[in-house]
């Protein structure tokens, strides 16, 4: 229970308890079951007020939170939501999993900076800000550091309104795309190797021809003097060890 809110107040009647129920649900305040029982126990000693209404709201409501938390645990993807305090509400056993909770409970009354480092929480929090303040929905790849290493995601981030069309926070939904993004990079180093291998090739056959034009007018010449042969030979080494090291850079990386 992030704060007793409800078993501290005063209400007249049932009616005031429970629009100020609402209005605080719908502006994204944490509601603890434990409160609202409190709240039953201190009320129902008003003659004026119906304990069985109360306990009434607090099943229905446990049962609709319950229903809806349970069928959001088991949902694929990360889902997670904050209120307009930038403090997260809920999330799903697989984002509670990945920051290395025990469970989604404990992420209740968190912030992005209790959850990530701090430079990149900045720039989540960058990105929820301008959802939850600019009123603007957010597609896009987004990175963090989880519990079970550096992950990237695609995610969708929207704002969350009440019925009077206010914002009150965020919800967001990202997909973990690391495997993916790790193919596409490989895929795409592969082709640069490729591309290479065939330059290479390329490269080393033009300048194959002169080289040996070279060292057949070394065998053929009989005016050169032997210094002259030998220099003009190590030349012609050379740009073969350059032309065969290029070769071997490229070679047997599974590029052909």
């Amino acid at each position: 229970m992030l704060f007793p809110y409800f078993s501290t107040q005063k209400f007249a009647n049932l009616a005031d308890f429970k629009s100020e129920y609402e209005n605080k649900r719908n502006y994204g305040y944490f509601i603890d079951d434990e409160d609202l029982i409190n709240v039953i126990a201190n009320m129902s000693k008003k003659e004026n007020l119906s304990r069985e209404a109360l306990l009434k709201l607090l099943i229905d409501e446990r049962s609709q939170k319950e229903l809806l938390t349970n069928i959001i645990a088991k949902m694929p993807g990360h889902i997670y939501w904050l209120n307009n305090r930038y403090v997260y509400m809920g999330c799903n056993d697989i984002q509670a999993k990945d920051l290395g909770l025990s469970s989604p409970n404990e992420i209740l009354g968190k912030t992005i900076f209790d959850l990530l480092p701090e430079t990149e929480a900045k720039k989540h929090n960058n990105i929820n800000k301008l959802v939850i303040e600019k009123c603007k929905v957010y597609r896009g790849e987004e990175k963090a550091s989880m519990y079970n290493g550096f992950r990237t995601y695609m995610s969708h981030k929207l704002p969350l309104t009440n019925s009077a069309g206010k914002n009150v926070g965020l919800l967001g939904i990202s997909v973990d795309i690391t495997d993916r993004k790790k193919k596409e990079e490989l895929k795409k180093e592969l082709e640069v190797q490729k591309e290479l291998y065939n330059t290479a090739r390329w490269v080393s056959h033009d300048i194959a021809q002169p080289v040996n034009v070279l060292k057949g007018y070394l065998d053929l010449n009989k005016s050169l003097k032997e210094e002259e042969k030998r220099i003009f030979g190590e030349v012609a080494r050379s740009i073969e060890n350059i032309v065969d090291r290029l070769l071997q850079k490229y070679r047997g990386r599974n590029v052909s």
